[in-house]
């Protein structure tokens, strides 16, 4: 009896040393992870709802869609010849030399691997410093590529012995920017928050070859490149985030009621609603300022990937989540984005009014906001639209002026009443 005992206790300490032993190691791999993480999975919620946002189309950046065989085998060339590229820049252009610079990339990369690999939130066993440094090196190449056309004359001019910036002789066509659908698609695929490398992969190598080039500008503290244009899209005066309940009237309702919105050349998150006193409210309408933004093929891609690293990333605030919300509650159907594109705040070059509603109303769906950074905005539009003299204006509006029909019918109405009104009149001062 007493051995059946102390079986019992062993097998209950083994399994409680087990148990113990597992979740020591998960919290350990909980905490490693989701200390460095910065480079995400689209949760599934999202993806399922147009998978074609996050999925990139022609080059495969870091681990998590190298493997993607739809993606074009030839890309894999064209990143070999930017590396080649890049690595001429640094030398003469003999082997020797890029050699050199090669090895010191690599040597680099073999000590960068296993904290790269902490960037990212799940297991990438595929990932190594043949990858660091080729991925690297083509975003390096095709961003000072950019940088040399879009500042032309900025373009310092070295012996051809020194570390250049020209452009290998051999190379005549430029595969990516010389090919209009490839450049646009190529730019896509670079703001895919799974198509990403660690920024600081991207600073290593910045400092070993185009740190080295005269005149070019030193890289701030960044997750990785989607961060950056994240970074570049906040506002200059951050509005301030609470949490929002009530839903704003549409653009159409706000409309009726008196509102005019303007479209103006602020930042993006420069959202501004005002209206006067009662006795001005009669002669002047109230006024909704919202930054002018344009629709194109790439706009849904653009704020999709931008929402999902905000929901995704924790410590990053959540301003295009929000202003995603703000033009979900303005635009509800093909009225809505009318009345928006008249006033100049959205320019449509989707195509049809509800393309671009679809776009709007699909964004949020299986989002999370916390803090909504114009819940003061939307307050102020939500009280203006329930007094009394909107709500009427509102009314009238729709009842009478809603289509050139009613609009007609009420003018003869009127008519009508004015022509009884005078014979009224006149018979009574006979």
């Amino acid at each position: 009896m007493s051995q059946d005992i102390d079986c019992c206790k062993q097998a209950l300490q083994s399994l409680t040393a087990t148990m113990g032993r597992k979740i020591s190691e998960g919290a350990q791999k909980t905490k490693e992870s989701f200390s460095s993480a910065c480079i995400y999975r689209v949760p599934e919620e999202l993806r399922k709802l147009k998978e074609s946002a996050y999925t990139p189309r022609l080059v495969s950046i870091g681990p998590l869609h190298s493997k993607d065989k739809h993606l074009e085998s030839r890309m894999q060339d064209i990143k070999m010849s930017y590396v080649n590229s890049l690595l001429c820049r640094m030398t003469d252009g003999s082997e020797v030399c890029k050699l050199a610079v090669l090895e010191e990339c690599v040597k680099e990369m073999k000590l960068s691997v296993e904290d790269a690999k902490k960037c990212y939130t799940e297991e990438v066993d595929n990932l190594n410093e043949e990858m660091l440094v080729v991925d690297g090196c083509f975003i390096l190449e095709l961003l000072y590529r950019y940088y040399l056309l879009t500042h032309p004359k900025e373009e310092p001019t070295e012996e051809s012995n020194e570390i250049t910036n020209e452009m290998p002789k051999e190379e005549i066509i430029d595969p990516v920017f010389d090919i209009s659908l490839m450049h646009i698609t190529v730019q896509h695929d670079l703001l895919l928050l799974e198509n990403q490398l660690p920024f600081c992969v991207l600073e290593k190598l910045f400092h070993i070859t185009v740190d080295k080039i005269p005149g070019v500008a030193k890289p701030k503290k960044y997750y990785h490149i989607l961060h950056i244009i994240h970074n570049h899209c906040h506002p200059l005066d951050p509005p301030k985030g609470e949490y929002h309940r009530e839903l704003m009237p549409s653009a159409s309702d706000l409309d009726y009621a008196g509102v005019k919105f303007v479209g103006t050349k602020n930042d993006l998150f420069k959202v501004k609603f005002t209206y006067q006193s009662c006795l001005e409210r009669c002669f002047q309408r109230a006024h909704f300022e919202i930054s002018t933004l344009s629709l194109y093929d790439s706009t849904e891609l653009f704020l999709r990937n931008l929402i999902a690293f905000e929901q995704c990333c924790p410590g990053v605030s959540c301003y295009v989540t929000s202003y995603a919300f703000l033009m979900d509650m303005l635009v509800n159907s093909a009225k809505d984005v009318e009345v928006l594109q008249k006033a100049g705040v959205i320019q449509n070059y989707l195509g049809a009014d509800q393309d671009a509603s679809d776009l709007f109303n699909k964004l949020c769906k299986e989002v999370v906001i916390e803090k909504f950074f114009f819940s003061e905005t939307c307050d102020q539009a939500i009280k203006y639209s329930k007094r009394y003299w909107p709500t009427a204006v509102a009314h009238v509006r729709r009842k009478y002026f809603a289509t050139p029909w009613t609009f007609i019918a009420f003018c003869v109405a009127f008519i009508v009443f004015g022509m009884s009104v005078t014979n009224f009149v006149r018979n009574f001062l006979k």
